[in-house]
């Protein structure tokens, strides 16, 4: 995958998940995972926003048969450039949460969050050329904590058509914890 705007200090790769890690003062460790999916001849790509929001990305638009992928400021949100965007919504049944209500509260607000965020900072990325970051590959794990699961998400945020939502996905959310 090509990536612009932010370089990472590493990028750990596990399970064909990409760890994008920053070191910032006000977090410790930042690790943004971005994983590759091809379902039925199409490239997909899945990413996590602040942990619990699962983001869908279709209609790539690719660079050399690469998705092109940038980090938001503050946060190093993935965002990722596609044909057209057009956010759906999928609430998750929640895990481990007693109260819906606060479950469907933390899910407007991340969404509420994401695309103010998304659409302020996404006619400012992608500049070429695309960073370098192959020499910052690594095999290191990463530690359990920071691992991309489904586990915690409340919600589902497709930018694309949310029918080209992998059943690989569908079958992972069906079966979290």
């Amino acid at each position: 995958m090509n990536i612009y705007d932010f370089e990472p200090i590493k990028v750990h790769v596990n399970e064909e998940v990409y760890y994008f890690y920053f070191k910032e003062n006000l977090i410790e460790d930042d690790y943004e995972p971005v994983k590759e999916i091809h379902d039925n001849g199409k490239k997909i790509l899945i990413s996590r926003y602040h942990w619990r929001l699962l983001t869908i990305w279709t209609n790539l638009i690719l660079k050399n048969g690469e998705a092109r992928v940038s980090f938001g400021d503050n946060w190093h949100t993935p965002f990722v450039q596609c044909e057209y965007y057009r956010p759906q919504v999928v609430g998750l049944e929640p895990k481990g949460v007693d109260s819906k209500t606060g479950n469907k509260y933390v899910l407007l607000r991340l969404i509420t969050l994401f695309l103010g965020y998304f659409f302020t900072q996404i006619p400012f990325k992608f500049n070429e050329p695309p960073i370098q970051y192959k020499d910052r590959l690594t095999k290191d794990k990463v530690d359990d904590k920071y691992i991309f699961t489904f586990d915690d998400m409340v919600g589902i945020l497709v930018m694309g058509n949310s029918q080209d939502i992998p059943t690989e996905i569908i079958r992972k959310l069906r079966h979290r914890r």
